[in-house]
């Protein structure tokens, strides 16, 4: 995250907790505390935490929280599209999948699982022993 993607998530913040300003320190300092997580990542995970009642004093430690699994997701993704060779081998763990690549997994995944197993509405089928 950079420290434009940084003022817009402290401006939704900002929103949040009644404040009218971020300045360029706080920007630069989340930007700093969140390099590695994408944009993306961040914004759904501060969705999380205001779902959550995580807000009071929001830290960028309570961002990097609640992306958590969203990270371990990205980086399972790009493990597998690393096995594929959907992208090379140095991409990194935090960096998202190009579309193409996402699509792939993603119909991939389709067509050796069972749709109906996936939904959470589904009833859950008894393990056979």
């Amino acid at each position: 995250m950079n420290a434009a993607e940084a003022t817009d998530l402290l401006t939704i913040l900002a929103a949040a907790e009644g404040r009218s300003e971020v300045n360029a320190a706080q920007a630069l300092s989340w930007s700093f505390a969140l390099e590695d997580v994408p944009v993306e990542i961040a914004k759904a995970a501060l969705q999380d935490a205001f779902k959550a009642g995580d807000v009071y004093r929001m830290t960028p430690q309570t961002i990097r929280k609640h992306a958590g699994p969203y990270l371990r997701r990205l980086a399972a993704d790009v493990r597998s599209a690393k096995l594929r060779n959907l992208v090379p081998q140095d991409w990194p763990a935090t960096r998202p999948l190009p579309p193409a690549a996402a699509d792939r997994l993603l119909r991939e995944f389709e067509a050796t699982n069972d749709r109906e197993e996936l939904s959470p509405l589904a009833p859950r089928k008894a393990l056979d022993r």
